[in-house]
């Protein structure tokens, strides 16, 4: 028997590339992909076969909005048992409060949680069977991000880009959830901190929790391999879900050149970036469950 693989947001973005590159994979005899509707689904499908040279039968999909706890639920009693493969690679640096009163950048990281324990729960993940959840080094302090994320140093705009005379000394709620106007630091445009800095915050907390709930649940369930993995930064806003969501000035920058990034260092391509995924889902396990 081949490899049932769920691939989350398998229909835009890295998932979809990642699909891509795993076709290459004898080894899976199933792909089946998220979406948030039937449409999106089988228009994934549609491009997919095409690039692949898949027939029809090698792929599925199963409806799933992660910001839905019922939607969740449900496509947990949908999918099959024998589920040996699953990257939960869904989400994004999203604005905004969803009605749990949280930021939604942090749904796709509780969605997941839910999924992954009905899917345990109900022996559907069988033993020997590969978890990955897609983490990020944004919850890590890298050089390339400083001044992207709040806290990264302190004394001035340069160390902390305008971060200490905008917010109090431990106001982390306001780091977290809003701008402030008219601190009077040079770093501010128009009196405003720049608004993706907190997007990211939420981005990089999200992932950290991600990764700290999902080494947890490593200890929890022995007999499956779990641990989490980071593409990378991607060159390509066309093609990367994270930096269309983070907005400006990275999605821009990104869009008009991608490839100085790259030539930097900075980032990479998303080839390379879904490489690590097949590397990690595919024959033998490479790296120890929690990691």
């Amino acid at each position: 028997m081949g490899v049932k693989f769920l691939m989350t947001a398998g229909n835009a973005g890295a998932g979809f590339y990642a699909i891509i590159e795993l076709a290459k994979h004898q080894e899976i005899d199933l792909m089946i992909l998220s979406a948030r509707s039937k449409e999106k689904a089988e228009s994934a499908i549609t491009q997919l076969m095409e690039a692949t040279g898949k027939p029809r039968e090698w792929f599925d999909f199963v409806i799933l909005d992660l910001a839905d706890y019922r939607s969740v639920v449900r496509a947990a009693e949908a999918l099959p048992s024998g589920l040996d493969r699953i990257c939960l690679n869904a989400g994004g640096a999203y604005g905004g409060m969803h009605d749990l009163g949280i930021t939604n950048t942090y749904i796709p990281t509780l969605g997941h949680a839910v999924l992954i324990e009905r899917l345990l729960e109900s022996g559907k993940v069988p033993e020997g069977g590969r978890i990955a959840y897609v983490s990020s080094e944004a919850m890590r302090p890298i050089w390339s991000f400083v001044g992207l994320l709040a806290g990264h140093g302190r004394g001035g705009c340069f160390s902390n880009f305008c971060l200490s005379s905008c917010w109090g000394e431990n106001n982390v709620e306001d780091v977290i959830t809003r701008d402030v106007s008219g601190c009077g630091d040079p770093c501010c445009i128009r009196g405003h901190c720049l608004p993706f800095r907190g997007r990211m915050q939420q981005y990089a907390s999200g992932k950290l929790v991600g990764s700290l709930y999902f080494a947890q649940l490593a200890r929890e369930y022995p007999k499956v391999n779990i641990i989490s993995i980071s593409p990378g930064a991607i060159a390509d806003a066309k093609k990367s879900s994270f930096v269309a969501a983070v907005g400006f000035p990275v999605k821009h920058l990104m869009s008009c050149m991608p490839h100085a990034f790259v030539l930097l260092g900075l980032a990479q391509s998303m080839q390379k970036g879904v490489e690590r995924y097949a590397e990690l889902l595919t024959g033998e396990e490479k790296y120890e469950s929690g990691s």
